[in-house]
């Protein structure tokens, strides 16, 4: 009986923890997708109009850039935040947004700050 009390404690712990972080990465993402939208969009003028084209994420050396569209929606912003927030890709996710506008470090800034050291 002591055992499933435990068990039943630390499954309550780890959901409120879990559900937290994800809240956090959906706001953030809802954040990103308005800020960002312009910056990581698939398609523009000198890309394919087809969406679902994989050539559509090549560069003009025929590099396929796996950072485009990573504020295209949500979903894919928050995969692409959730990946941020274990400090893999961070270079690879901020540097598009930052060589436009050197302000959006602080939104790559506040949410690793706040994610490592506050939510996880």
């Amino acid at each position: 009986r002591h055992m499933f009390l435990v068990v039943t404690s630390i499954t309550r712990q780890l959901g409120v923890m879990v559900l937290g972080s994800y809240l956090f990465v959906l706001v953030f993402s809802a954040i990103g997708v308005h800020m960002f939208n312009e910056d990581y969009h698939a398609v523009n003028s000198t890309m394919e109009a087809d969406v679902t084209s994989r050539t559509c994420n090549k560069t003009a050396d025929g590099v396929v850039d796996i950072n485009k569209g990573a504020f295209d929606n949500i979903a894919i912003a928050s995969l692409r935040l959730f990946v941020l927030l274990t400090t893999e890709n961070y270079p690879n996710i901020m540097f598009p947004a930052y060589t436009k506008n050197r302000m959006t470090f602080s939104f790559f800034g506040v949410f690793i700050y706040l994610g490592v050291f506050i939510v996880m």
